[in-house]
């Protein structure tokens, strides 16, 4: 399912070649720290995945967070897949790119050692997006979500065009791909800068009814 700004590629486009106009490649609501590379540790700390393990990014946007931790776990095999065209060619080169969406995967049974998901879950649809994400992955594997959860979405998908999910929808559908839930937290927002030099103030104001969420899950 391609969901509000995404069924426009060309829309997308637009958006982004003005976020990258700013110099900013990690467009995230909310920040665990002021700076990028301390709230890219931040991040990686929870998510943690194997040493030189192959990972996908689903839904990665220009591939700004892939990047960012690439830059402290070189180690990392990366994939990065996209519904949207625009976005993926300005990927990082050296990344393994696919043009998808994340309910229709195409890549192999047990491929991956871990999957990421970032600010993508109001975009698809969740219960076959975790399905396809489990499929891919080892027994074993990680499942790391960080994304932000509300228990009524109205104004976020009114003024965001995004389809925030509540908890109970996020657990349903882990349950259902045999997700085992390993760590769930909702982590203290240090900045939201980055979003609201681009949002209007009824954007901010959608973005405050949200719950940053991290939830790291294993296939079972």
């Amino acid at each position: 399912m391609v969901d509000g700004i995404y069924q426009d590629d060309t829309i997308v486009e637009c958006l982004t070649e003005r976020v990258l106009a700013e110099g900013v490649r990690l467009f995230q609501v909310h920040w665990l720290a002021e700076n990028e590379e301390e709230h890219v540790g931040r991040l990686l700390e929870f998510f943690n995945p194997a040493l030189g393990a192959r990972v996908l990014d689903v839904g990665c946007g220009v591939g700004g967070l892939a990047l960012a931790m690439a830059r402290r776990r070189p180690d990392i095999k990366w994939t990065l897949l996209n519904v949207s065209v625009s976005q993926l060619r300005r990927c990082p080169i050296g990344m393994e790119r696919v043009h998808a969406a994340a309910e229709d995967i195409p890549l192999p049974d047990g491929s991956q050692e871990a999957v990421l998901m970032s600010y993508v879950l109001g975009h698809v649809e969740v219960e076959r997006a975790f399905q396809e994400a489990a499929r891919v992955m080892k027994p074993g594997g990680v499942l790391f979500v960080y994304d932000m959860l509300a228990e009524e979405p109205s104004l976020l998908r009114m003024h965001l065009l995004y389809d925030a999910v509540p908890w109970s929808v996020l657990m349903w559908a882990a349950a259902a791909a045999d997700l085992r839930l390993d760590v769930a937290l909702s982590p203290m927002v240090t900045s939201t800068a980055v979003f609201c030099r681009f949002a209007t103030w009824k954007q901010r104001l959608a973005a405050g009814t949200a719950t940053p969420i991290i939830a790291r899950f294993l296939r079972c």
